[in-house]
């Protein structure tokens, strides 16, 4: 989820030409499809699959319609002066459909994030990264759009690597599948996932990436405690835990 909401807010940033952002959106759409493969594979319980229908609903709309939650990304609701505005913008109006959705549910087992509706998944996620990103740039009022979208962007690639980092246990679970058709199955997608992912495995290689345990490297959260990020991230519109915490992409 947080790949997703990173990539629609670069798309909304106002200076940002539409080649620019066309070529993320590509290179995030490549990267989703083993992404997704991925965290499947890991989440045997399926407590994370919420988040991933969550994750696919938001990608359709800012991938095919340059949306989000039914607003077009461009438009002068979304669209600021500044990239600041912008910001501001999506997190006023993502805070509003998160705090309304819990003000008129009565149902308990919304308390839990993971049982929430997509939209307001989606909500929580935009909130809590566009406010992360606002505090990050603090009162600095020199970065323009090119080089937030460009920050933005190392940001996506740093989470999509933290999580191709599973290939090698997600390949060996695959193989290891006892029926044979779905081994037989599950290997011709790992071939196919071998080919696809060489490129990707050579450019980790180059990258100076965290070492975490199999379990640590499968959360977004431990990815950012073991880089030591020193922007603290702003508590979510609600008193539960967020969503976001418990999920790579």
């Amino acid at each position: 989820m947080p790949v997703v909401t990173l990539t629609a807010i670069s798309v909304a940033l106002t200076k940002i030409a539409d080649d620019k952002a066309n070529q993320l959106l590509v290179g995030v759409s490549e990267g989703l499809h083993i992404v997704k493969l991925i965290e499947e594979t890991l989440d045997r319980s399926g407590e994370l699959e919420s988040i991933r229908k969550a994750a696919d609903v938001v990608w359709i709309a800012v991938e095919v319609y340059r949306k989000w939650d039914d607003m077009d990304l461009k438009s002068a609701r979304i669209r600021g002066t500044t990239h600041r505005e912008t910001l501001q913008n999506l997190s006023s109006i993502a805070e509003k459909a998160v705090t309304e959705f819990m003000a008129q549910t009565t149902d308990i087992l919304m308390q839990n994030p993971l049982n929430w509706p997509a939209r307001v998944i989606a909500a929580n996620s935009m909130y809590r990264i566009a406010q992360t990103i606002l505090v990050g740039m603090g009162d600095d009022e020199h970065q323009d759009d090119d080089e937030l979208f460009e920050s933005i962007s190392i940001t996506i690639s740093d989470i999509l690597a933290g999580c191709l980092t599973n290939l090698v246990q997600v390949i060996t679970l695959k193989r290891h599948t006892n029926d044979i058709k779905e081994r037989e199955k599950s290997l011709r997608r790992v071939t196919i996932l071998l080919g696809e992912s060489k490129q990707i495995l050579e450019i980790l290689q180059e990258r100076e990436l965290p070492s975490l345990d199999v379990e640590k490297a499968s959360y977004i959260d431990e990815w950012r405690a073991s880089m030591a990020l020193d922007i603290e991230n702003p508590p979510a519109p609600v008193s539960a835990s967020s969503s976001d915490n418990a999920t790579v992409v």
